[in-house]
C-alpha cells in the first residue's frame, strides 16, 4: 500500500492590506495589520437543481452553479491609527493649529460642574489642543480663582467649572483668556466611503505546509461593535468580500510559501 501522510496544519500567519486611493484600483503598497487572532475564508455557491420526475421518487440528475461568492473575516487587536481609520471607513490626516497669545473667548448660559471646550468652531469641532496656558477666567468684573472656581485641562484644551463655586451660577457668562501654541495635530476623520484594496495572507504555520493567499481586489468593512471600555483587550472585527479586478485577473491566488 502506498505511503500517505496527512498534511495536518495549525494555522498561523500575518495579514497585510493595501488601500486603493480614491478613484484607483492599484495599491501603492501593503501594510501589516498587526496581530490578527483569527482569519477565515468562506466560499458560497448558488445552484440550480434539476430532478427527474417521470416516475417514482424525484431523483436529482443535474446541478448547475449559477454564482459563486468568496468572502472572509478577521479580527485584530492592534488598535493602530491606520486600523481605526479602516474600521470607521475614515482617513488619517493632520490639522494645523496656529499660535495665538491672549485669545479671549466668551461663553454664555454656562452649566455648573461641566467642561467648556476652547476654540470650538464648525471647521474645528475638536477645539484647540495642547494649550500653553489659561491666563484668566472672569465673570463680569470678577476674576475666578483657579483650583477653586475652575480647573484647567491644557492637553485637551478645556476648563472645568466647579459646581461648588460661590461665584458662578448656572446661566452666567464667563470670558476665558488663553494662549494657543502652533501645532500639527494628527486626527482621523470620517469619509463615509467604501474601503477597497489588496489583501494578502502570509502563512507561518508551526505545523503543516505554508500557503500564501493573495486577493488582488477586496471590499473591506467593519463588523460589529468596538468595545471602547472593558476588561478584555480591544478587538476590531472586519469582513472582506473578494471581487474580480478584471477578466484577466484571478480573484484569489494561492502560492506555496
Amino acid at each position: 500500500m502506498p505511503t500517505f501522510t496527512n498534511n495536518l496544519t495549525l494555522g498561523r500567519g500575518r495579514l497585510y492590506f493595501g488601500r486603493f486611493p480614491t478613484g484607483t484600483l492599484v495599491a501603492p503598497g501593503v501594510k501589516y495589520f498587526g496581530n490578527t487572532p483569527a482569519v477565515s475564508l468562506n466560499v458560497a455557491e448558488e445552484v440550480l437543481e434539476h430532478f427527474d420526475s417521470d416516475q417514482g421518487l424525484r431523483i436529482k440528475d443535474r446541478v448547475v452553479t449559477l454564482s459563486q461568492e468568496m468572502s472572509g473575516s478577521f479580527q485584530t487587536d492592534n488598535m493602530s491609527r491606520a486600523n481605526l481609520a479602516l474600521f470607521f471607513a475614515a482617513e488619517e490626516g493632520t490639522t494645523s493649529q496656529t499660535s495665538a497669545a491672549g485669545v479671549v473667548e466668551s461663553f454664555s448660559g454656562i452649566v455648573e460642574d461641566s467642561y467648556i471646550n476652547l476654540g470650538v468652531t464648525a471647521n474645528r469641532p475638536q477645539g484647540h489642543r495642547g494649550l500653553t496656558t489659561v491666563t484668566s477666567v472672569v465673570k463680569g468684573a470678577t476674576t475666578l480663582v483657579a483650583g477653586t472656581d475652575y480647573e484647567v485641562d491644557l492637553v485637551n484644551g478645556r476648563i472645568w467649572l466647579s459646581g461648588a463655586s460661590t461665584v458662578i451660577s448656572a446661566g452666567d457668562s464667563v470670558a476665558v483668556t488663553y494662549t494657543v501654541p502652533a501645532a500639527v495635530i494628527q486626527q482621523i476623520t470620517d469619509l463615509n466611503e467604501s474601503i477597497y484594496g489588496r489583501l494578502e495572507y502570509i502563512s507561518d504555520n508551526p505545523v503543516g505546509d505554508n500557503y500564501n493567499y493573495i486577493w488582488p481586489y477586496v471590499k473591506l468593512t467593519a463588523d460589529g461593535e468596538l468595545a471602547l471600555k472593558g476588561d478584555e483587550w480591544q478587538v476590531a472585527n472586519f469582513n472582506f468580500e473578494v471581487l474580480r479586478l478584471s477578466s484577466n485577473t484571478p480573484r484569489q491566488i494561492i502560492l506555496p510559501a
